[in-house]
């Protein structure tokens, strides 16, 4: 659960670390899944322009997947955005040795910039510790509330470091201008990122026909399968638009 005081920090700053968020166990086994998932997309994917980002990491091991059903998780993006949330994007946040990635550049996480209104949320999990040698975030601290890019001199004037340790958790409006850092060092630096958005908006893939496509042995609890979108599918046809209320692709009171 988000405090009140730490609501007003991320309301002003545009960001909040919760430490500890998730447990080093945990950590320890999706960082496994994500270093075979990058080995593997490197083979069969390779000079991709984000090469070394991992989309979809709930298909890519159990771990990254049941990690949709951490408590807490919901709790955050109940508090932090609205109630029944759902994922727009669940992807890796990966530093090879000696550079950035895609993310480097200055920029933010959603294109609409409405007043006093949050469309999504953004989510980092350090499976490792963040440092400011091997690449930690930068965020400029109330930016969420501008609607236009700031110059590199300006952001990097006044953007901090974000420093983590293994199982922390970053969460910030997507409208908060940030950008990944350079790892200077000789390993790579890992985390995962959700954004997350608001139930009526539209997703970056067709979570539950992508699952349907990857086979059987996806099990989904009912909070990962709400985050992916499983609430909120449309009608194909007259026959699923008329079905009871408990039965509709649809479900009621989604915000």
């Amino acid at each position: 659960m988000i405090s009140a005081s730490e609501k007003l920090d991320f309301e002003k700053n545009g960001f909040l670390i919760v430490r500890q968020f998730a447990a080093k166990a945990e950590c320890e086994g999706m960082l496994r899944e994500l270093v075979n998932a990058i080995d593997e997309d490197q083979r069969t994917r390779p000079g991709v322009f984000d090469a070394g980002m991992v989309h979809n990491c709930f298909i890519r091991g159990p771990m990254m997947l049941g990690h949709l059903d951490l408590v807490q998780l919901r709790e955050a993006t109940n508090d932090l955005l609205c109630k029944h949330a759902i994922v727009y994007a669940f992807q890796s946040s990966s530093l090879a040795p000696g550079q950035g990635n895609f993310g480097s550049r200055v920029h933010v996480d959603s294109p609409r910039f409405i007043p006093g209104y949050r469309t999504n949320l953004g989510y980092i999990l350090a499976l490792q510790d963040f440092t400011k040698d091997n690449g930690a975030t930068y965020v400029l601290p109330g930016s969420h509330r501008i609607p236009e890019k700031p110059s590199d001199a300006e952001f990097f004037a006044g953007a901090v470091q974000l420093e983590c340790q293994m199982g922390d958790a970053i969460f910030f409006d997507a409208r908060l201008w940030h950008a990944a850092g350079s790892n200077k060092t000789q390993d790579w630096r890992h985390g995962l990122t959700i954004n997350f958005c608001r139930p009526y908006m539209r997703t970056r893939f067709d979570f539950p026909k992508l699952i349907a496509l990857h086979g059987s042995d996806i099990q989904l609890e009912e909070s990962a399968r709400a985050f992916l979108g499983y609430d909120v599918r449309m009608p194909a046809s007259l026959d699923e638009f008329y079905v009871p209320e408990d039965l509709r692709l649809y479900k009621p009171g989604q915000e």
